[in-house]
C-alpha cells in the first residue's frame, strides 16, 4: 500500500532527486519513468519549434543543450517550491513545468523590486564595480532574462565582491540562474543595509583614509566596503570605543597593548558586540563569516608590528613639494602654439615650448603630435629640472605609486614600464642615462611631489 509522503516530510533538491525518490519508494515503474522522460523530450522539442517559429526542429547542439538545461532548471524550481508536492505515481511534467515558470516569473519580478531598492539606498561609494552592479548588471539581467530558453544562466559578472567572495566563482552558493542572482542580491542587500546605518560623511571619511593609507584610488579596486567598515569597527571595539572610530597614529600603540597575547578571545568578544549595531539575526550570522578572515589579517600584523598598515588613521603629514600647474591652454592658443612650433627652425622649437609655462597635459599633447625630431625631444628633456622630470613621470605612470610602492630607476625596472609612443621611450632612455645621484634626487622629489595642488 502506497502512502503519500509530502515535501514537508522530505526536501528535494531537484527534479531528478524527486524522481529517484519515487523510484526508490516503488511509486514509479520503469514504464512510467520512460513516459516522464518522453514528456521532458517533448517539452524541449516544443521549445525548439517555438524558437524556430514553428518552421524547423533543427538547432545547434549548444543551443539545444541550453534549452534542456533551462527545462530541467524550471522543473527543479517547481519541485523546490511547490508546497505539499504529491509523491504518488502520477507525475505531470507539463503541469510541473508551468508551475516552475510561475515561481521563476515571481522571482524575476523580485529581482526588479530589489534592484529599485538597492538604487534608492546606495552607499556613497565611488567604486566602479559597486556602481555597475546597481546601475547596469542587475537591470541588464532583469531585461535580458529568458525564462524559457536561458532560465539556468546569468551572463552578467556580478563582480562586486562580497565579504565571502565573488558569486561568479559560479558555484559559490551552489545555485545558478535566477536563484544565484537573488542570493547575491540578498547578501549585497545585507551588506548595504549594515553600512547604511553609519552617517554618509563618516563613510566618505573612511574611504578617504583608506585611499590615503594605501596610496590608491578606490574607484577601480575590487574591494568590499563592508570589509573596510568592519575592520575599522572591530578595531574600534577592540579599543573599547562604542562607535565607529577614526584613529590617530598614537592610538595604534594602544591596540598593541590591548591585544598582547589575547587577540583571538578579544576578537570573538568584539563580534558578539556587533549586536550594538544590528539586531537582525540574519545580518549578525552573515557578519560572522568575516571572523576568520579578520583574524587572518590581524595576527600577522600584530606579529610583524604592522597594524598601522591596516588600521585606518590620520597620519602625520610629510612635507610635500607642490607645483603650480598652469591653466591648460584653450583650443585657440594651443593651436597657435602648434603652428608656431611647426613653422619654427629646429633650435627655436624647444625655446617656444619652454617660453611659456605649459600645463603638464598640454606638454604631453605637444609631444604626442610628433612635432620634434628624436634629438630635439632628448634636448628638451635635458633642459628639464628634477621637478619637471618627476612631474612628467608621475603623470605618465600613476600606477607606479599605487599602494605606496617605492619607485626605482634601475635599468630593469624602467624597461618594464608601459610605452605607447616613441617619445615616451626616449623619456625612459633619458632617465636611464642619468647618473645614480641624479636619479636618487628625482626619486626624492617623486616621494614628496603633490600633483593635486
Amino acid at each position: 500500500m502506497n502512502h503519500t509522503i509530502t515535501a514537508k516530510q522530505y526536501q528535494f533538491t531537484s527534479f531528478e532527486d524527486y524522481l529517484l525518490f519515487l523510484i526508490e519508494h516503488n511509486s514509479l515503474t520503469s514504464e512510467q519513468v520512460k513516459i516522464i522522460q518522453d514528456h521532458v523530450f517533448l517539452l524541449s522539442s516544443n521549445l525548439v519549434k517555438m524558437y524556430n517559429f514553428q518552421r524547423s526542429t533543427t538547432i545547434s547542439r549548444r543551443r539545444y543543450k541550453r534549452i534542456m538545461e533551462s527545462v530541467y532548471y524550471t522543473l527543479d524550481y517547481a519541485v523546490l517550491y511547490t508546497p505539499n508536492l504529491s509523491l504518488e505515481a502520477k507525475v505531470d511534467v507539463f503541469q510541473l513545468y508551468e508551475q516552475g515558470k510561475e515561481y521563476i516569473e515571481k522571482d524575476h519580478q523580485l529581482v526588479y523590486q530589489k534592484y529599485q531598492q538597492l538604487k534608492q539606498t546606495r552607499l556613497p561609494f565611488n567604486n566602479e564595480r559597486y556602481q555597475n552592479v546597481i546601475d547596469h548588471q542587475l537591470l541588464d539581467f532583469y531585461i535580458n532574462y529568458d525564462v524559457e530558453y536561458h532560465s539556468a544562466f546569468c551572463k552578467e559578472d556580478l563582480d562586486y565582491p562580497l565579504i565571502d567572495g565573488l558569486s561568479m566563482d559560479h558555484n559559490m552558493y551552489n545555485k545558478k540562474g535566477i536563484a544565484m542572482v537573488l542570493e547575491y542580491i540578498h547578501r549585497f542587500e545585507l551588506e548595504q543595509n549594515f553600512c547604511n546605518q553609519f552617517a554618509s560623511d563618516t563613510l566618505k571619511e573612511i574611504i578617504h583614509l583608506y585611499e590615503e593609507l594605501h596610496g590608491v584610488s578606490i574607484t577601480y579596486l575590487g574591494t568590499n566596503l563592508l570589509e573596510i567598515i568592519l575592520d575599522q569597527l572591530l578595531f574600534s571595539l577592540l579599543l573599547n570605543k562604542e562607535e565607529l572610530h577614526l584613529f590617530h597614529e598614537e592610538e595604534i600603540e594602544l591596540l598593541y597593548q590591548r591585544l598582547d597575547n589575547n587577540s583571538e578571545k578579544l576578537v570573538i568578544q568584539c563580534f558578539q558586540q556587533l549586536t550594538k549595531f544590528t539586531k537582525n539575526p540574519e545580518t549578525l550570522l552573515y557578519l560572522q563569516k568575516y571572523r576568520v578572515p579578520f583574524l587572518t589579517k590581524l595576527q600577522p600584523a600584530l606579529l610583524n608590528h604592522t597594524l598601522h598598515s591596516i588600521v585606518l588613521h590620520y597620519q602625520s603629514k610629510p612635507f610635500a613639494i607642490k607645483i603650480k600647474n598652469p591653466q591648460k591652454l584653450d583650443s585657440l592658443h594651443f593651436q597657435q602654439l602648434i603652428e608656431a612650433i611647426q613653422d619654427a627652425k629646429s633650435n627655436k622649437k624647444i625655446e617656444l615650448i619652454l617660453k611659456q609655462p605649459l600645463h603638464i597635459n598640454d606638454l604631453i599633447e605637444v609631444l604626442d603630435l610628433d612635432l620634434l625630431f628624436e634629438e630635439e625631444v632628448t634636448k628638451l628633456f635635458t633642459s628639464f629640472d628634477n621637478v619637471s622630470i618627476a612631474a612628467l613621470f608621475k603623470t605618465l605612470y600613476p600606477e607606479e605609486f599605487a599602494f605606496h610602492r617605492e619607485v626605482q630607476f634601475t635599468h630593469h625596472s624602467l624597461q618594464l614600464l608601459a610605452i605607447s609612443t616613441s617619445w615616451q621611450q626616449l623619456f625612459i632612455n633619458f632617465i636611464d642615462s642619468l647618473s645614480t645621484n641624479r636619479k636618487e634626487e628625482i626619486i626624492q622629489v617623486l616621494n614628496h611631489l603633490d600633483l593635486n595642488h
